[in-house]
């Protein structure tokens, strides 16, 4: 496990009471009510039975299917027993929780103020055989993206200011003009990249240039090598300050997916233990890598 931000849901999934999240092993709690969600440890206490099948009641306790302990989720239980509460943030209708506080790495200020000045759109989830790390790792390889998602130049990633604690790079991307580039003419776009992991699990990327948008990706392990990956963007208000047309939203969303669905077949085909013989152009991903083992938690707190 690593510490810091995941995604662990949309809103728009989540039903009013109890739902259980797995990663890998661990079983989280998520308890949604009239205005909040909230994330807990689902092992209970006494024997560690599921909490997620038990009762919830009066928003205090949940009664344990195992064996009827009254179990708190604010302060102690009939049996003086509580599970932790894990820190979680809902915005955009996106649902973030981090199992350690410590390792925030600026991600809260970024995505606030993502939301004053965009607006985000909830996107879609795919589940692929990879892990996530290596997920996330696609936004800091710089080599793939000319390969796999033809793009018209290899760009070059130098390591840029992020905020505080996450790793960051940028770069250039040569493109061709698309649906998204409705007053773009011509058969090339420049347009400068930006990319930063808040951690092994989260990545935001940056495609700005005449049409900016933020792509906003998060894949969490499930089981085995299996991992899910939420992908959503964040689009700027239009010369009037109206919300993006629907249509090319999810023409973005679209085309987000198609590519993934690229890097999925090589993901995917590479072995359990992949070669791992960086050249001198991956400077990028040897870094987020070294983010990564950085990050590293060896066991749940």
């Amino acid at each position: 496990m690593y510490k810091g931000w995941l995604q662990i849901g949309f809103e728009r999934d989540i039903k009013y009471g109890i739902n259980r999240m797995d990663i890998e092993d661990h079983s989280i709690l998520i308890i949604k009510q009239e205005d909040s969600i909230r994330a807990f440890d689902a092992s209970c206490p006494h024997r560690g039975a599921n909490l997620c099948d038990g009762k919830l009641i009066d928003d205090d306790f949940i009664i344990c299917a195992f064996h009827g302990c009254h179990i708190g989720i604010g302060g102690p239980g009939r049996e003086g027993l509580r599970i932790k509460r894990y820190a979680s943030y809902v915005i955009g209708g996106l649902v973030f929780i981090n199992l350690y506080d410590t390792n925030d790495n600026g991600f809260k200020k970024f995505i606030t103020e993502l939301e004053e000045k965009c607006f985000i759109i909830p996107g879609f989830e795919m589940k692929v055989k990879a892990l996530p790390e290596m997920v996330i790792e696609n936004a800091f390889d710089q080599m793939h993206f000319r390969t796999v998602h033809s793009i018209l130049n290899e760009p070059v990633f130098t390591g840029c200011a992020a905020p505080d604690g996450a790793y960051g790079v940028e770069g250039v991307f040569d493109i061709p003009p698309s649906k998204w580039h409705q007053k773009i003419t011509g058969n090339k776009l420049s347009v400068p990249y930006k990319a930063f992991a808040f951690s092994p699990y989260l990545v935001v990327s940056l495609l700005a240039g005449p049409d900016p948008y933020y792509v906003i990706t998060s894949a969490i392990p499930v089981s085995g090598k299996e991992t899910s990956i939420r992908l959503s963007i964040a689009v700027m208000p239009d010369e009037n300050n109206m919300p993006p047309r629907i249509d090319l939203c999810q023409y973005l969303l679209d085309q987000s997916k198609k590519g993934l669905e690229l890097d999925k077949k090589i993901w995917e085909g590479l072995p359990v233990k992949s070669i791992q013989k960086f050249l001198k152009a991956e400077s990028a991903v040897i870094q987020f890598q070294q983010f990564c083992k950085s990050s590293r938690h060896n066991g749940m707190e």
